[in-house]
């Protein structure tokens, strides 16, 4: 493990020794490596994490923030919200955990984790969390009616041509194991929808 720019500071807290239970302890801020992924995917990314260092044995120690350091250095190699980014994108629309969740249709218990820096957030997911620092995109998901269907001629002008339909049916078809006669039921069915 490679460690540099060390920033040293007193501190005084209710966190003991792990090894004797002393409360002298002497924390510092230090740059860290480590590993992120396994085999030929793996990186190397660094993180400044707290070590705490017993004044009275000499034990070292990560903190528990050691954790949220490297979390925080994952979401930005994967280029998503970190947990923090997440909790103020959530309370900058004064919304509770439950009712981000009930209007972005995300799970509340995927949304914990995510804040909690238990998990990662999908890409989808996290587009979709960051649109919500937009007052206007909140007011449209609170507008929004799920029971009402959206006019695709308004959208693009036209229907969907019967060229592609019929495209997309022959493709499946051949990946149901190209029975035509289903394919062909198909097209006249869709055919007579849109005729």
């Amino acid at each position: 493990m490679t460690i540099n720019n060390i920033r040293n500071e007193e501190f005084g807290s209710e966190e003991s020794c792990v090894n004797c239970g002393s409360s002298q302890l002497k924390r510092e801020l230090q740059r860290q490596a480590f590993q992120y992924g396994t085999g030929d995917t793996a990186v190397k990314l660094t993180a400044e994490m707290p070590v705490y260092t017993c004044l009275s044995c000499g034990y070292q120690f990560a903190g528990p923030e050691a954790e949220d350091a490297r979390h925080e250095a994952v979401c930005r190699y994967l280029g998503v919200l970190t947990p923090q980014e997440i909790v103020a994108i959530r309370e900058h629309g004064a919304l509770t955990r439950s009712q981000f969740a009930d209007l972005t249709r995300i799970g509340i218990a995927s949304l914990k984790r995510w804040e909690t820096g238990l998990l990662f957030q999908n890409a989808a997911n996290d587009e979709l969390v960051y649109l919500m620092v937009f007052p206007d995109n909140v007011a449209r998901l609170r507008e929004r009616d799920h029971h009402h269907q959206i006019n695709l001629q308004s959208l693009s002008g036209a229907p969907p041509s019967q060229r592609t339909s019929r495209r997309r049916l022959r493709f499946r078809g051949r990946c149901l194991g190209g029975n035509e006669t289903v394919v062909q039921q198909a097209m006249q069915w869709q055919l007579r929808v849109y005729a």
